[in-house]
Parts: structure tokens; C-alpha cells; sequence
């Protein structure tokens, strides 16, 4: 009597939870217009400062990267995707409690006038009242447990593309930090070229004033300045751009004024050893791990298709209470197992099983490809660099001896024993010379 008056009870606050559930559903619904949106989620702000590293930049690149916060989002939905997986293989418990008034007719179940002995006949109305709780639990489902197996790849997948999407961001980022600190010291050589014309326009004049130079050499000196004030104003177009892509990049307030703190770098050492890097990089590339836990949930996904021809084994039970009166139900309950076991099905698992293997090898296809891909772009990579490094030196030393030469002949012109002529193409070499050796050095970080 006391399991039967707990059960009533339980009817009678769940019809009191649904009915208030019901009712704030269908007053929010009426409150809200139908073109209201949702709240986009608050985005982190980052902070908002001038001076700027490449660390720094890197650091902010991983907060604020929109291809970033979606694989952060494909790792939640992928670790839901794996507890429903799970749930597949743990028992499931419900509560069934419901009130019915209702009135029958015998003809409902085939008695007809036609027959013997039986006339039809109206029964009720009449009220029914039911309240219990069933389980239902696996004992033996090899495919739920392949398909787990699948989640979790697939949930160590997410998170392995997150590193990978990670790595990219910063990729972008330092590329586009590189790419400002080239503009940026390329602005100053310009400023720097201005500088030496518009010393040389004041020797071509002073020259002039004491009768050893020409019109033609203070006109030449007013050219060369203008071109290389011109050449500056270009420059300054692209560092201000580059700033922009990277304040944009990094979510800084373009209000801010950006300023970077470090040059561009040339490091000494020599670049490393071509195993030493492939052996790297075969173990910490994240784009190759991402591939190679694809290849593992292709594999699960494959076992799980195998495994749907086996037999699934459930266990069952259910406690209820059933009568016509609310206050005297009547006690029923049942136990049992349930066994499945596909016997044809249309050739649908078979079908799943072909679709699964072609998939895996499709993706293990990748994986070689992949591998390949990697490997011959370490090999580019390492002789780029090389290369580049040369091409740093050599344009270094031409811009130590570009440098001596244009001394020598400002002081052959300052001797009067020279024309601006050779100081102006000197200086244009000069100038070509700081240019290339920016180039460069971008160049090899860029490599690197």
C-alpha cells in the first residue's frame, strides 16, 4: 500500500511539473517577437597595448582567431557526440505515470453481433490509471561498444585538428608580424635615403655658391631628392597596411597605435639537420597526429559496421501500478531478455561495411600523401633557408662596401675633384643595397 501511495503521489507532481513547465514555455514564446535573436555569445576582449613582440602576437593569435574558437566549439560538440555514444551501453531508466478517461466498445476487439452468444456493447466511460518504472540495460552490443570506440577517436580527433588550426593561426600571425617589421625597416631606409639626398643637395649648393659646381649638379641633387621622397611616401603606405592586417588580425582596437618591439632577426646558427627535422616533424607536426587519429576513428567506424551483424543481448524490467481508481492500484511488474540478432536486411550492412573500408583507405591514401607532402617541404624549406642565409650575407657585405664606396666618392666631390653625378648613382646603389638586405632577411624568417 505504501509503494502504491508513493506512486500516486509521483503522478500527481509530475502532472503538476509539466503543466507548469508548459505554461513558462508558452509565456516566453509570447513575449518573444519572432525576428528577436539569440545573444551572440561575449567574445574575451584582449588587451589593448602599444608595444608588441612576436610572442606576444602569437599569444593573442590563439585568443582571438575565429577559425580557433570554432575547433574549440568542434571539441565540445565532439565530447557530446561521445557521451551519447556512451549511453548506448548503460542502462536507461524511465517513469511512466499517466491518467486516462476513456469508454470502449467490444467491437474494438472483433465481437461483432455475427457471433455467438455476445452482443455489442458500450463499456464505460471509465477512468484508468497507470504508474510504474522499466530498465533496460545491454549485456552483449559489440557495435554500440565500436561505435564508442569511434566517438572517442573522433574526440581525440577534434582536438588534435585544434592543435593543428592553432598552429596555423600562428603561422599567420608571425608571417604577417615579419611582414610589418619589413616595412617597418624599410621605412626607416627610406627615411635614411631621404636623409643622404638631402645632404647632397647641400653640397651640390654650396658647391655652386663657391663657383666649383653647376646648375646641372644642384638640379640632378632637387631630382634625386624628390624621387626618393616619393620612394618614401610609398613605404610608408605599406607599413601603415601591414600594422592595419595585423591589428586586425590580433582584435586590437584600431584606435591603438601599434608598435613592434623587435627587429628582424638573423640568428647564426646554421639551420638544423634534415633527419633531425623529418624526425621532428613526423612526431609534432599537429596537421600529421590530426591525420593519423582520422585514420584510428576510420578504422573504429570500419569494426563498427563489422560488428553490426552480431547479436545484441538487452536485459528488461518494468514495475507498475495499474487500476481503474487512483487510490487502489493493483501491482504489476515484468522481467525479461530481449536477443537481436539480424538475419537479412537487405544488403544495408553489408553496404555500411563496403562505405567504412573504402573510407579508411581513402584515409590511410592521405595519410602517405600527407607524409610525402611533409617531408618535401622540410627538404624545400632547409635548402630555402640555406640559400636565404647566403643571400643575407652576400647582400650585407655588398652594403658594407656600397657604403665605403659612397665615402670615398663624397669626399672625391667635396675634393672638387669629382662630379654628383657618380655620388647620386652611388647613393641610389646604397639605398637598392639596404632594400635587398630587408628583403632578404625577411625572406629567411619567413623560411624559417
Amino acid at each position: 500500500m505504501a509503494a502504491i501511495n508513493i506512486i500516486r503521489r509521483s503522478i500527481a507532481c509530475f502532472i503538476i511539473i509539466g503543466i507548469l513547465i508548459t505554461y513558462r514555455l508558452l509565456v516566453e514564446a509570447h513575449s518573444q517577437p519572432d525576428n528577436q535573436k539569440a545573444p551572440s555569445p561575449e567574445k574575451k576582449k584582449p588587451v589593448e597595448t602599444r608595444g608588441l613582440n612576436l610572442k606576444q602576437a602569437i599569444e593573442l593569435a590563439e585568443i582571438v582567431n575565429l577559425d580557433v574558437l570554432f575547433s574549440q566549439e568542434r571539441v565540445r560538440e565532439a565530447a557530446g557526440i561521445s557521451k551519447t555514444a556512451r549511453s548506448e551501453l548503460l542502462p536507461k531508466i524511465t517513469s511512466l505515470s499517466s491518467a486516462t478517461r476513456q469508454q470502449r466498445n467490444s467491437t474494438e476487439f472483433g465481437l461483432t453481433e455475427e457471433m455467438p452468444f455476445v452482443s455489442p456493447k458500450t463499456i464505460g466511460p471509465y477512468d484508468l490509471y497507470d504508474a510504474g518504472v522499466t530498465v533496460r540495460m545491454p549485456l552483449i552490443n559489440i557495435q554500440s561498444i565500436q561505435n564508442w570506440r569511434a566517438a572517442l577517436a573522433n574526440q581525440k580527433l577534434s582536438q588534435e585538428e585544434l592543435s593543428s588550426v592553432r598552429e596555423e593561426a600562428r603561422t599567420l600571425v608571425a608571417s604577417l608580424y615579419f611582414e610589418a617589421l619589413r616595412n617597418q625597416e624599410a621605412l626607416k631606409a627610406a627615411e635614411a635615403n631621404v636623409t643622404r639626398n638631402e645632404h647632397l643637395l647641400t653640397l651640390a649648393q654650396d658647391s655652386k655658391n663657391v663657383g666649383s659646381g653647376t646648375d646641372l649638379d644642384v638640379t640632378r641633387a632637387e631630382v634625386q631628392l624628390s624621387t626618393a621622397r616619393e620612394q618614401l611616401e610609398s613605404y610608408r603606405i605599406e607599413a601603415d597596411r601591414s600594422l592595419l592586417e595585423l591589428t586586425n588580425a590580433l582584435g586590437i582596437d584600431f584606435d591603438r597605435t601599434l608598435k613592434l618591439l623587435e627587429e628582424l632577426p638573423f640568428p647564426a646558427t646554421d639551420p638544423i639537420a634534415l633527419e633531425a627535422a623529418l624526425e621532428l616533424a613526423f612526431k609534432q607536426r599537429p596537421d600529421l597526429t590530426a591525420q593519423y587519429q582520422r585514420e584510428l576513428m576510420m578504422l573504429r567506424k570500419k569494426d563498427a559496421a563489422i560488428a553490426g551483424r552480431m547479436p545484441a543481448v538487452d536485459v528488461f524490467g518494468k514495475y507498475a501500478g495499474s487500476s481503474q481508481e487512483v487510490d487502489n492500484l493493483s501491482e504489476v511488474w515484468a522481467i525479461g531478455v530481449q536477443i537481436t540478432l539480424p538475419i537479412w536486411d537487405s544488403f544495408k550492412i553489408s553496404g555500411e561495411i563496403e562505405q567504412s573500408k573504402s573510407q579508411l583507405a581513402q584515409t590511410q591514401n592521405r595519410t602517405l600523401k600527407l607524409k610525402r607532402d611533409i617531408e618535401a617541404q622540410i627538404r624545400i624549406s632547409l635548402e630555402e633557408l640555406r640559400s636565404r642565409k647566403r643571400q643575407v650575407e652576400v647582400a650585407q657585405e655588398t652594403e658594407r662596401l656600397t657604403e665605403k664606396e659612397l665615402k670615398l666618392a663624397e669626399d672625391r666631390y667635396k675634393a672638387g675633384i669629382g662630379t654628383n653625378n657618380e655620388v647620386v648613382i652611388i647613393q641610389a646603389q646604397l639605398a637598392e643595397s639596404e632594400f635587398r638586405v630587408i628583403e632578404n632577411l625577411y625572406l629567411y624568417n619567413i623560411s624559417r
